[in-house]
């Protein structure tokens, strides 16, 4: 169960970093054409920046669903 919980954090936050980077790239430089989907291997140049760091970001996440912290116990009184 850990390991799904890993494999989904890591897809979503690849997806929601990737879409909101490229969207904001594609904002900065038009293209005078459709905007492309975040998560394409695409030969766009401003796919690049989204998909780079929406994996890093996702293996972040998932590397944290993996190891989460323990939860520190509170000092009895």
């Amino acid at each position: 169960m850990k390991y799904i919980a890993a494999v989904l954090s890591f897809l979503l936050i690849w997806f929601l970093v990737g879409f909101l980077c490229t969207l904001a790239m594609a904002m900065l430089f038009p293209a005078g054409g459709q905007v492309v989907g975040g998560i394409t291997f695409s030969t766009d140049w401003r796919t690049w920046p989204g998909t780079i760091l929406g994996i890093l970001a996702g293996l972040n996440s998932a590397k944290a669903a993996l190891n989460p912290k323990p939860k520190k116990e509170k000092p009895q009184a």
